[in-house]
């Protein structure tokens, strides 16, 4: 057997353990965490960041980021809450950048996406619909609708209680139900 396909076997706790011996000089744990990760956390960015562009810069911050700080991460929480908190910090960062930049602009070009049809009438697209929500809102709702992740997660992740993340995401829902149905 490989030793890549040994890595494939192992559970993220024992990547990271991994990882942390071989950074900097071996990547190979490191880079089928990152893999592992991939497309969740792009998904993530790019429906917090509301485009492409965005969303592949900030996944580019939190590669960076994570290749630089596992060494020194204390295992407080999962590997998959802590790189999520990542992506959620670096696109959250990437779009209040963009609001100063846009706001000194006075203009903000069109966002490009991906084609997320999920069973609604017309050309509205998922997308679209998180576009008419707050920050928060859409955060909340990509955690739990595409991200998979459960409320305590959420909360931990975004730094908020339960019951906040609960109400939060039941309103977000409410909002969205006009465009529905």
């Amino acid at each position: 057997m490989s030793a890549l396909n040994s890595l494939k076997k192992l559970s993220d706790a024992q990547l990271v353990a991994l990882a942390r011996q071989q950074l900097p000089y071996a990547t190979t744990a490191w880079e089928e965490l990152m893999c592992r990760h991939e497309k969740p956390l792009v998904s993530l960015c790019r429906n917090l960041c509301g485009n492409n562009s965005d969303a592949e810069d900030a996944y580019q911050e939190v590669v960076l980021r994570v290749f630089h700080h596992l060494p020194k991460f204390r295992g407080d929480s999962s590997f998959k809450t802590w790189v999520y908190r990542i992506a959620y910090n670096e696109s959250i960062m990437l779009i209040r950048q963009r609001k100063v930049h846009d706001s000194l602009d006075g203009v903000r070009e069109p966002a490009t996406r991906d084609s997320g049809k999920v069973g609604l009438s017309g050309d509205v697209t998922f997308h679209d619909l998180l576009d008419r929500l707050d920050l928060e809102d859409r955060s909340i709702l990509a955690l739990r609708l595409i991200s998979d992740m459960d409320f305590q997660e959420i909360a931990n992740l975004t730094g908020s209680g339960l019951s906040a993340v609960k109400m939060r995401y039941k309103r977000a829902l409410e909002k969205l139900k006009p465009y529905i149905e």
